[in-house]
């Protein structure tokens, strides 16, 4: 709270995060943590695709919520769709960030020339 005149006003915590420069900001956990003004104080919870208290968050690999932290999530963790179980694109697939299912599409190396094959031999995608 600050003081204005006789009145207090709430001072939004949420605005900064608590550092060497902001002592009185907030210490939700970043990336993941959300940070929501209350009057006198602040409370952390974690966003959409993060769990725990707010002041630690963790992202969880398949589960559907692509994070900071994710390459892509396509709401499992099996080989061979183009998100791995570590939750990065796998070798040969390109995947779109979205906030939720991650779409992950082979890309065909022969049609862009990035494959590798021999000058004399046919490239099969």
């Amino acid at each position: 709270l600050s003081s204005v005149g006789d009145e207090c006003q709430d001072a939004d915590e949420c605005v900064y995060a608590r550092n060497e420069s902001f002592a009185w900001g907030h210490n939700c956990h970043v990336p993941g943590g959300a940070c929501s003004n209350t009057n006198g104080s602040f409370t952390c919870s974690c966003a959409l695709g993060w769990y725990g208290d707010g002041l630690n968050c963790t992202s969880l690999c398949g589960d559907g919520y692509n994070t900071a932290d994710e390459g892509c999530d396509d709401g499992g963790v099996a080989a061979g769709d183009g998100c791995d179980a570590e939750c990065n694109a796998e070798a040969g697939y390109a995947c779109t960030q979205t906030l939720q299912n991650s779409t992950c599409n082979d890309v065909n190396e022969c049609a862009l020339g990035t494959h590798n094959c021999n000058t004399v031999a046919n490239c099969s995608n």
